[in-house]
């Protein structure tokens, strides 16, 4: 009885050994939230990791990253309204659309007429 009340307490120490997270593990899952914009969420992940692992390198160098990232102030206003004004409605990207193909459609009949133009005089022999 006792060897099996050891061999459970065995077997769940191993078990808890084998699922807790590496450094690297953190360092990971911290990245990939940070790079899909989950700044808050990346933030808690690598602080765990930072708990277990405090002198790991990439953990901190995130962290400061993170840090960095949060304390950005949002852009000014006049900066956005400039980008608002930049964007083209759909009207005026189809009137710009048209222009262009008019301005296409013109260059091909130029085209086509210096080719007749060319045909319809004789070749000189030199």
């Amino acid at each position: 009885m006792k060897k099996y009340i050891i061999l459970i307490i065995l077997l769940g120490t191993f078990t808890g050994i084998s699922y807790s997270q590496t450094a690297e593990e953190y360092f990971v899952k911290g990245s990939d939230l940070y790079i899909n914009g989950n700044n808050s969420d990346a933030k808690v992940v690598v602080a765990e990791g930072r708990q277990k692992y405090p002198d790991n390198n990439r953990l901190v160098k995130l962290e400061k990253l993170i840090d960095n990232e949060q304390k950005k102030p949002p852009p000014p206003q006049n900066q956005q309204q400039q980008q608002q004004q930049q964007k083209m409605d759909k009207k005026e990207a189809q009137q710009l659309l048209n222009a262009l193909m008019q301005d296409e459609k013109q260059t091909k009949q130029d085209a086509q007429k210096a080719v007749q133009k060319n045909r319809q005089q004789p070749e000189k022999d030199w």
